[in-house]
């Protein structure tokens, strides 16, 4: 199977110190800064670093908004640093962004924390944003949205048996019934094999090619990338398409939307 490539513009900055630390529920919430920006770690596990998850929210939304016509509602599952919101939010014609997110604390400092509101632009308590404080396990769609954008990382939250493989496989496939569009992105590095569990229910390690085949399995219609990120590996991301949209995403539009304004 052929899957384009890109490379992160993004230049490595060492880090230099503790913002903040806590502790949730769920984990351990640490940001540190450094030289140009800043890196969020959930646990041990980094989970963005504040330039490039500008290119990740492009890849996870802006790609698929830029194509549909006119989209009104996105549910992003996950995302509770109100980052996937904000670019949600640069579409005049999104009329309501919905975010669930199981960790109330996660929620509480990305309204708080200077920082975080600065990355995300305020999303949160923006009038078109809703927030359900819930286990996305036991969310259930009321309505179909234009896109959902399925950003959850439960190996970082160390949920319980709830989050098992084939739960996590059934809860995909029961939203993606409730989308016109649905985005996600999966690791593929070996430090990031629990998060390609979810998959097929054992580690695919740095097996780029099965790990792809399985997708094609879940969301035939679907289109691959793979992104090399400069702080957290290679990922996979996936783009599940309505018919007839899917030709349009090209490797030249993904770079065209991903490139702007990106400064390594």
């Amino acid at each position: 199977m052929d899957i384009p490539s890109l490379i992160s513009p993004i230049s490595f900055e060492p880090i230099q110190g503790l913002v903040f630390e806590t502790r949730s529920d769920y984990q351990r919430i640490r940001l540190f800064r450094h030289r140009r920006g800043h890196a969020l770690f959930l646990n041990d596990t980094i989970q963005w670093e504040s330039r490039e998850e500008v290119v990740l929210n492009r890849l996870m939304v802006n790609v698929p908004l830029g194509l549909l016509r006119q989209p009104r509602s996105v549910l992003i599952l996950g995302g509770g640093f109100g980052l996937g919101a904000r670019a949600a939010l640069q579409f005049p014609s999104v009329e309501k962004v919905d975010v669930v997110e199981i960790d109330s604390e996660v929620l509480r400092l990305s309204r708080q924390s200077r920082v975080l509101r600065k990355l995300n632009g305020g999303s949160l308590d923006d009038a078109r944003v809703g927030v359900q404080v819930q286990d996305v396990f036991d969310f259930h769609p009321g309505q179909v949205y234009d896109l959902i954008v399925f950003d959850c990382d439960v190996s970082a939250t160390r949920q319980g048996p709830e989050a098992s493989v084939g739960a996590l496989v059934d809860l995909l496939l029961r939203l993606r019934g409730m989308a016109g569009a649905f985005s996600t992105r999966i690791p593929i590095d070996d430090e990031y094999m629990d998060a390609t569990d979810l998959l097929d229910g054992h580690a695919a390690g740095d097996d780029l090619q099965r790990t792809a085949a399985l997708v094609a399995q879940t969301w035939p219609r679907s289109s691959l990338l793979e992104f090399s990120t400069t702080y957290c590996g290679r990922e996979l991301y996936v783009w599940d398409m309505p018919e007839g949209y899917a030709s349009s995403l090209t490797t030249e539009y993904v770079s065209r939307v991903t490139s702007g304004g990106i400064s390594s």
